[in-house]
């Protein structure tokens, strides 16, 4: 599970995610499907995205 910070736009949090967790890069093409949970972890709710990504073409020449 990832985390996106507050005020920070998905596409953007999504891209520093796959990253950081990764080590590849990524592309935020869009959002598939989301859900929440009510349930308060901590002051907010939780919200869940499936995106689609697409591989940097750079990417492929590494791999």
């Amino acid at each position: 599970m990832i985390s996106i910070i507050l005020g920070e736009p998905i596409e953007c949090g999504v891209e520093r995610e796959v990253f950081e967790e990764t080590g590849v890069r990524a592309h935020f093409r869009g959002v598939l499907a989301f859900t929440y949970d009510k349930n308060f972890r901590f002051e907010h709710g939780d919200v869940y995205f499936v995106c689609l990504m697409s591989l940097d073409e750079n990417e492929k020449d590494q791999k």
